[in-house]
């Protein structure tokens, strides 16, 4: 992997601000600090990433923000706060959707760094040290202390997951089936870690058989339903984990002829419309999801116009809500 800036800064214990600022020959360092910098750069060999340093200097007042998926209200309300928080700064937007595709996503960062964009909001459920050679990339989706690459603005998802849960434990639901992502992500594991750790604080173990896994499509999550219904005795309550799963897996609940929730209990993650054509109201957990595209947004900026350090990276958790629907029923 290219050796960055912040790489050096770290093998140093310095800022990766110092580090550039000797590389670009500026500002008032040492001399033995400024020797100890350069004697690491012509060890490790490092190469000024061009693209990079646009970045960095910002030639243009332009975002980048790249989407999972545009089929999603949950992305539309992001944008929306990105947009507007973009317009009060005087900054345009450049979208690209890769449709869940990781080699689509790699060519969107390409593209706006050839844009000289000042820099990149990701909605990526990737690994984000792929893109270690980005300047300024802010992450809208959860990372942990030991796995954070990026500044993000997020939720915390392992308490809200258990929030949730804990909601149908209330209404006497024991018995309770959980739908994943399909991903290896930050915010699938920890989303699944919430569900499985407020069970396990009730003494209930989860059977590997009550653990499905979904799809961030509408096809895939429909799967999963079929595959509960199909696997024997039905759990009383679903969870699922997000909006996408909840449709699709209600959807192949009804086609068989269930209701809900007479016959089952289904509660998700960001039902962001409320509701579905047969006016389901989904039990769900309500990010602040609009407030995450502005403060995205803001984080970029402010970085870009050095009105934050360039370390440490920012780690922002909004509040969410848990929102009562008529998806679940009490035992």
């Amino acid at each position: 992997m290219k050796t960055t800036i912040r790489d050096i800064a770290n093998q140093l214990g310095v800022s990766a601000s110092t580090v550039s600022k000797v590389i670009n020959g500026k500002g008032s360092i040492s001399p033995e600090l400024r020797q100890k910098v350069l004697a690491v750069v012509e060890e490790v060999n490092y190469q000024p990433n061009l693209n990079a340093k646009s970045l960095r200097t910002r030639t243009t007042n332009t975002i980048g923000v790249i989407l999972p998926d545009v089929t999603n209200l949950y992305y539309c309300y992001l944008m929306k706060g990105v947009e507007a928080k973009c317009q009060e700064e005087n900054f345009s937007v450049l979208v690209g959707a890769c449709n869940h595709n990781t080699q689509r996503e790699r060519e969107y960062f390409d593209l706006f760094r050839s844009k000289n964009v000042t820099g990149i909001i990701s909605v990526t459920i990737g690994d984000l040290s792929r893109f270690s050679d980005v300047s300024m990339v802010v992450s809208t989706n959860e990372q942990v202390d030991g796995e954070c690459r990026s500044d993000w603005v997020s939720i915390h998802n392992e308490p809200a997951a258990r929030d949730l849960t804990q909601y149908l434990l209330n209404l006497g639901h024991r018995d309770i089936a959980y739908v994943n992502s399909g991903q290896q992500d930050t915010v699938s594991n920890q989303r699944l870690k919430g569900f499985l750790s407020c069970m396990e604080a009730h003494g209930l173990t989860v059977p590997p058989e009550r653990i499905f896994d979904g799809s961030l499509f509408l096809d895939g999550s429909y799967q999963a339903g079929r595959r509960i219904i199909l696997g024997g005795k039905l759990p009383t309550a679903v969870i699922c984990h997000n909006n996408t799963n909840a449709y699709g897996v209600s959807k192949a609940f009804r086609d068989a002829g269930y209701r809900i929730p007479d016959d089952i209990s289904i509660a998700c993650f960001d039902a962001i419309n409320q509701g579905d054509l047969y006016g389901t109201q989904y039990t769900c957990i309500m990010q602040p999801v609009e407030e995450i595209g502005r403060e995205a947004a803001s984080l970029l900026i402010r970085r870009s116009t050095g009105q934050l350090p360039e370390t440490p990276l920012i780690q922002k958790a909004l509040p969410y809500e848990l929102v009562f629907g008529n998806s679940v029923r009490k035992l």
